[in-house]
């Protein structure tokens, strides 16, 4: 009796190990798309980086082409010319929308390395699940489904919304384009 109470012990041990070593590797799945898609993210985000700065620089030499042209010295004589005024506007939305890309990126390599965190934490319980039989996977399992809502409901929002104000006047623009 003592031998089939201690199987059935021992049989549902091993039960509930093999429960907890497929929802660690579901999670270790999950995070690794997860990571993957924050990593495709960071990449498309940071080639949209790119090219916005390059069409400020762009703004900017033309700037300082039309301030050559007409002898300009001042921000007001700047934004009588239309062509200076509409390129500084563009230049502060560009600028506007490069400090939310970057702020994005941001977030996106420090989800990526909270999920690189929580799949080794995950790694080690599976590793203490082989040694000890017996490990509490729930605290990790919390965590981890915690950080994916919130991932998840953060990937499927736009990167930044374009109508927050601008953080930088046209003049501070103008000031730093010609302290150049």
């Amino acid at each position: 009796m003592a031998v089939v109470l201690v199987a059935c012990l021992f049989g549902s041990a091993l039960a509930d190990d093999a429960g907890k070593t497929a929802t660690l590797n579901r999670a270790l799945a999950d995070i690794a798309e997860l990571g993957r898609i924050f990593n495709q993210r960071i990449e498309e985000t940071c080639a949209l980086l790119d090219r916005l700065k390059e069409q400020r620089e762009q703004l900017k030499n033309e700037i300082h082409q039309e301030r050559g042209r007409h002898d300009i010295t001042s921000f007001q004589q700047a934004v009588q010319i239309d062509r200076i005024d509409y390129n500084l506007r563009l230049i502060q939305q560009l600028t506007a929308y490069i400090e939310r890309l970057n702020g994005s990126v941001e977030y996106f390599r420090g989800a990526n390395q909270l999920l690189n965190f929580y799949a080794r934490q995950a790694r080690d319980d599976l590793r203490m699940l082989k040694t000890l039989r017996d490990a509490d996977i729930s605290g990790l399992m919390n965590k981890i489904a915690a950080a994916k809502n919130e991932f998840e409901i953060v990937l499927n929002k736009p990167l930044f919304v374009a109508s927050e104000p601008y953080p930088r006047t046209t003049e501070m623009i103008w000031n730093d384009i010609v302290r150049k």
